[in-house]
């Protein structure tokens, strides 16, 4: 027991994550939610004492997180937290001013935040039910995170929203496109699609320090527009989705002088002759 015991605290060490949350009623809680009563949810079945959130916390951030049952959120939180994909942004200078990008419900905003404690943030979303999400993460922050319910385009326009309904919890993985399939086109959401020029004028940000891309292919469009404004950038953190939207990717940054390497799932990139930390 006692070697169990051990075991334990050892992998909590590792994790760097706080387990309050986790205690024996919220566990259970939360394997009952997610695995029986999310597909019932719609269904008179629907349990009276549905929970609809739970938090978690890492020594690392400002306060803690709120994580929807039955969504995405845990894989997200593990992402940013425990696998840490961002750490590469922690080798650079401490960016003054920081663009996300498909930002989801605000983790990666929120380890940027709690890690540069004199930046200012905008977090772009596109899907109304992580945006509510995002706002209700980040409102610790005060005045230095601007959240903007929109979608990251290389021009303005008006886009739809796609949900796959095969498959579950994938709340993380909504894109937007500008070509809407004629079945969908009455039951979809839109939302606006502004460049990123647009998007650092309503931050007021003079240029970006730092600037995170993770918006599920739709990088192919705004690396292929035109990229005159990543003059204005530092660095980048971006996830590219397909062969297709990394060549782009990389035709475009290679031409304004940037390189480009890969850890993980991130591509981080800085401009030729940029000083490391």
């Amino acid at each position: 027991m006692a070697r169990c015991f051990s075991r334990l605290r050892d992998a909590k060490s590792r994790l760097d994550v706080s387990l309050r949350a986790f205690i024996m009623t919220d566990l259970l809680r939360y394997l009952w939610q997610s695995r029986v009563m999310t597909p019932l949810y719609r269904t008179p079945l629907k349990s009276c004492f549905w929970r609809k959130s739970f938090h978690l916390k890492s020594r690392h951030l400002h306060a803690p997180l709120s994580l929807r049952y039955g969504t995405s959120d845990l894989n997200v939180f593990w992402q940013c937290f425990v696998r840490q994909e961002y750490a590469g942004c922690l080798e650079w200078p401490k960016p003054r001013y920081i663009l996300d990008c498909g930002a989801n419900v605000g983790f990666a905003s929120a380890y940027f935040l709690s890690w540069f404690p004199e930046c200012s943030i905008i977090s772009v979303e596109p899907d109304p039910g992580n945006f509510a999400q995002l706002r209700e993460n980040l409102k610790n922050f005060g005045s230095r995170a601007i959240p903007i319910h929109a979608a990251v385009w290389s021009t303005y326009e008006r886009l739809q929203l796609h949900h796959d309904p095969t498959k579950p919890q994938n709340e993380w993985g909504v894109r937007v496109s500008d070509r809407p399939k004629a079945a969908e086109a009455e039951s979809q959401a839109w939302v606006s699609g502004f460049d990123i020029p647009t998007l650092m004028r309503f931050g007021n940000f003079p240029r970006i320090g730092l600037l995170k891309v993770d918006v599920e292919g739709a990088e192919g469009r705004i690396f292929s527009g035109n990229c005159d404004w990543l003059a204005l950038v530092d660095f980048i953190a971006i996830e590219c989705h397909g062969v297709s939207c990394h060549e782009i990717v990389a035709r475009t940054l290679q031409k304004h002088d940037f390189v480009m390497h890969k850890r993980g799932e991130v591509h981080f990139a800085k401009r030729v002759g940029a000083v490391q930390k």
